[in-house]
């Protein structure tokens, strides 16, 4: 499996580090976008401020970029593999976003600040970021917010308890066919100890680090239960990575309308009925790809 990049569309890399294929393109910076192309997107996403400010919205556009964990890690990634030194697919983007007006949370920095911490920020057996990881999203995200609603500023360390716990190993190796308990993957998990808004979601399928995207990923509102506050609404759209971020940010917004995973539909219409300070993507970059051309 090592040697043969692409098995079932899975890279393993050394100590177990597996990481689905389509995380190689930007990596190796073989997905370059061409000057019109920039432009186009420019284009693209400063008409979806235009639209706002059409229905009298002063709603902030947020990216909040994570990074592919191929890119945090990659001196585990196979040698024939080669990271690219140059300017990636992601730099375009972010770069394309901010001249579109939009601001973008990257969040490379700050994981590989964390990428040896105790705990893990990202699982090795699955694609996604770990509860720890998504955690110092929600700090970079609502410290951010917080400079406009202070109330909103992230919870207390002392609020949240991590902890080591051995299950059943993720969706990539899943991808690979092998049985559910044949590898286990020693990873981190998360208590709250507070309650958020309708009760804490357990993401995960079963004893094992695979996420049930039912539990999260359908469209729906969620309504802070904290009052006296001044806090901000939000409207979300979301890629898989919102998973283990979810359970964080229910209680930082006065509501939060969540657009259904994966749908990235800019409808005016639904937007503006919801009112929201923030519309916010949640996006790995190995998805940029598809909110390109929405």
């Amino acid at each position: 499996l090592y040697e043969d990049s692409g098995v079932f569309g899975v890279v393993v890399g050394n100590d177990y580090f597996t990481w689905f294929q389509d995380c190689i393109p930007t990596f190796t910076g073989s997905n370059l976008l061409k000057e019109n192309e920039i432009e186009n997107l420019k284009s693209r996403y400063a008409r979806k401020v235009e639209n706002l400010r059409s229905r009298d919205l002063d709603t902030e556009i947020i990216i909040l970029m994570v990074p592919s964990p191929m890119r945090i890690y990659a001196e585990h990634v196979p040698s024939y593999i080669q990271q690219t030194d140059g300017i990636t697919l992601t730099d375009q983007f972010n770069e394309a976003m901010k001249e579109a007006g939009i601001t973008v949370i990257d969040l490379r920095d700050v994981m590989f600040a964390h990428k040896y911490d105790p705990f893990k920020i990202f699982h090795r057996t699955d694609s996604h970021w770990s509860e720890y990881g998504a955690y110092f999203g929600y700090i970079e995200l609502m410290n951010y917010i917080a400079k406009k609603f202070p109330d909103a500023a992230p919870r207390p360390a002392s609020d949240f308890e991590f902890y080591n716990k051995k299950v059943n190993y993720g969706d990539i190796y899943a991808t690979l066919g092998l049985g559910r308990t044949e590898l286990k993957e020693y990873s981190v998990f998360v208590n709250f100890k507070f309650n958020p808004p309708g009760g804490f979601r357990n993401i995960y399928n079963g004893d094992s680090l695979v996420i049930d995207h039912n539990v999260t990923g359908k469209s729906h509102v969620t309504e802070s239960n904290l009052r006296g506050l001044n806090l901000p609404t939000a409207y979300i759209m979301r890629d898989s990575f919102c998973g283990p971020i979810f359970n964080f940010l229910t209680d930082r917004f006065s509501a939060i309308t969540w657009q259904a995973m994966w749908d990235y539909t800019f409808d005016i219409y639904r937007i503006s009925q919801a009112k929201p300070d923030y519309l916010i993507y949640i996006i790995n970059e190995r998805n940029i790809k598809n909110i390109m051309y929405e």
